[in-house]
């Protein structure tokens, strides 16, 4: 894309790539902000080679790179979301694992407004997108049931998490990462979702 655009002499003011927290590897007991350093794993090493990938545009194009690092994506239409909710709906409050791992979620609307003000501000670099307070799959969990008034327990193991997925069950649901978003909260951007009652609220009515 880059080198197609620099071939056709096209040069945007701002070239804004989509990451994800991935980035910083499997570290759910250590809050993680812009300056913390990149993690080990499959999904660190592709971000990490995904936003090198993406800096050429500053050289190439003159642009204001951003590299936003997105969170688990919440929205009641598609996303992560309809898959979480599935035991719920059958009565089950569920968890993959030991469930302490961190969920570092972002709801769809303030998602795109994040974008939104990327694009209108002065940011560059990496961008962390995903609401100030991150909680654990069982937190989540317990948060669910409360509204749905659950009290049946059914997480699922770590090991058939692995039959059923492989190496990408550590990956993508055994592990986590408390990502916060410190650039966007000093720059002044409003979470119309700050917290998981509230997003709940809108997710569950």
């Amino acid at each position: 894309l880059i080198e197609t655009l620099a071939s056709y002499g096209h040069t945007p003011a701002v070239f804004l790539s989509a990451s994800a927290i991935g980035w910083y590897g499997n570290r759910d007991t250590i809050k993680l902000d812009e300056a913390s350093s990149g993690g080990e794993g499959f999904a660190a090493d592709l971000c990490e080679q995904w936003e090198a990938s993406a800096q050429r545009a500053k050289d190439k194009l003159q642009s204001r790179v951003i590299t936003l690092r997105l969170g688990v994506v919440l929205d009641r239409s598609g996303g992560a979301w309809p898959q979480l909710i599935l035991p719920f709906k059958l009565g089950l409050q569920n968890w993959p694992g030991s469930g302490h791992q961190v969920l570092s979620w972002i709801h769809r609307q303030d998602a795109v407004a994040a974008i939104e003000f990327c694009l209108a501000s002065d940011l560059i670099g990496a961008v962390n997108v995903t609401a100030p307070l991150p909680v654990t799959y069982r937190e989540l969990a317990a948060a669910i049931a409360s509204h749905k008034r659950l009290w049946l327990t059914a997480p699922i193991p770590a090991w058939a998490m692995r039959i059923m997925l492989g190496e990408m069950a550590d990956e993508l649901l055994l592990s986590g990462q408390y990502v916060v978003p410190n650039r966007l909260t000093l720059a002044g951007f409003e979470f119309e979702y700050a917290d998981i009652e509230t997003v709940l609220s809108a997710l569950l009515r």
